[in-house]
C-alpha cells in the first residue's frame, strides 16, 4: 500500500468488483471481464483447463452463458490487501439451469480471486480459482 492509499478503500473496491461479477453473471453479461480483469488474467475452473488471458476468460464465461442461465451469490470470507497484490477468499452458491432441457444444477463453491493494483490505482483481477464442494 502506498502512504496515500487507505486499506479500507482498497477493500471497498474489491467488494464492489465481487458485486459487479455477481450482477454480471446473474444477467449473463461477460463484459465484466473487460472492466475488472487484467490482460494476463488466468481463470482456473474445476475440471477444465485454465483460461489464460482476458479474451480466453471472457470466452469461457460466454460459453457458460450460452449453455446455462446462471444464478449466483458470492460471500467474501476474507480480503487481504498488500501494496501491489490483494486476494479475496470467497464462497459461492450457484444454480446453473440448462438452456433447453435438463434439471438445474446446484453448486457450492470455494474460490480465491487474486488482484494486482494497476498503475492508475485500480485493482484488476489476475487469478480466479474455484472448486465445487462434494
Amino acid at each position: 500500500m502506498t502512504a496515500d492509499e487507505n486499506p479500507t478503500d482498497a477493500v471497498a473496491q474489491i467488494d464492489e468488483i465481487r458485486r459487479a461479477f455477481e450482477r454480471a453473471e446473474n444477467e449473463g453479461d461477460s463484459s465484466v471481464v473487460d472492466e475488472h480483469c487484467a490482460e494476463d488474467v488466468v481463470a482456473i475452473p474445476p475440471g477444465r483447463p485454465p483460461a489464460v488471458g482476458r479474451e480466453a476468460a471472457k470466452q469461457a464465461l460466454e460459453e457458460l452463458f450460452a449453455a446455462f442461465e446462471v444464478e449466483v451469490s458470492y460471500t467474501s470470507e476474507e480480503v487481504v490487501v498488500g501494496e501491489e497484490l490483494a486476494f479475496d477468499r470467497l464462497t459461492a452458491s450457484e444454480t446453473h439451469t440448462p438452456k433447453g432441457r435438463g434439471e438445474p444444477i446446484e453448486h457450492s463453491a470455494d474460490s480465491l480471486w487474486v488482484y494486482r493494483r494497476s498503475p492508475d490505482g485500480e485493482w484488476k483481477q489476475i487469478r480466479a480459482i474455484w472448486n465445487y464442494r462434494g
